[in-house]
């Protein structure tokens, strides 16, 4: 079963992205975007509705190429919700906004921000529990034990919800996230995953072969040991 915050919607992808019975907050199109997932009226590639994405957006209500009013942005966040002075209230975006709106003291519920507010604001112990900031917050804050448990941050991942590009439940991976088990580079839950989108099954994109569950369990236990 795919998480009620970050897995793909019902009109998402027919083989790989999405389950019945996923969230209808994140989801992916046909071509999951190997960042973050996408909604309905998403992209044909990359983008996102209510997720942030990473550096392609939706072309309808997202940024250049980074951002929406559900999740955070990056650099050039929308000029019009996101990263203006009335940024969203469940979303946070990049440099411009976080400090003024989103991510001062009543910075959203839902969604942390990303360099500039995380370590002063958003992202203080307290990080929100939808969706976590980037890189300064992560390593002192953010991602560290209370961190959010839906969707985490960037590089230094939290205990149990991570992800560099993706989101992930328990067990993240190095770039990708996956739900459960995980490989090194192409993660897979049931559904998400990095560019190569697996089906219960982990994929090793170096090799190409194909983890057995059994193996990716194995290998999600070393990681972290």
């Amino acid at each position: 079963v795919c998480c009620h915050r970050v897995c793909c919607h019902r009109v998402c992808c027919d083989r790989v992205c999405c389950d019945r019975v996923c969230c209808h907050r994140v989801c992916c199109h046909r071509v999951c975007c190997h960042r973050v997932c996408c909604h309905r009226v998403c992209c044909d590639r990359v983008c996102c509705h209510r997720v942030c994405c990473h550096r392609v957006c939706c072309h309808r209500v997202c940024c250049h190429r980074v951002c929406y009013h559900r999740v955070c942005c990056h650099r050039v966040c929308c000029d019009r919700v996101c990263c203006h002075r009335v940024c969203c209230h469940r979303v946070c975006c990049h440099r411009v906004c976080c400090h003024r709106v989103c991510c001062h003291r009543v910075c959203n519920h839902r969604v942390c921000c990303h360099r500039v507010c995380c370590h002063r604001v958003c992202c203080h112990r307290v990080c929100y529990h939808r969706v976590c900031c980037h890189r300064v917050c992560c390593d002192r804050v953010c991602c560290h034990r209370v961190c959010c448990h839906r969707v985490c941050c960037h590089r230094v991942c939290c205990h149990r919800v991570c992800c560099h590009r993706v989101c992930c439940h328990r067990v993240c991976c190095h770039r990708v996230c996956c739900h459960r088990v995980c490989c090194h580079r192409v993660c897979c839950h049931r559904v998400c995953c990095h560019r190569v989108c697996c089906h219960r099954v982990c994929c090793d994109r170096n090799t190409g072969r194909k983890l057995s569950r059994e193996m990716g369990e194995e290998k999600t236990r070393t990681l972290f040991i």
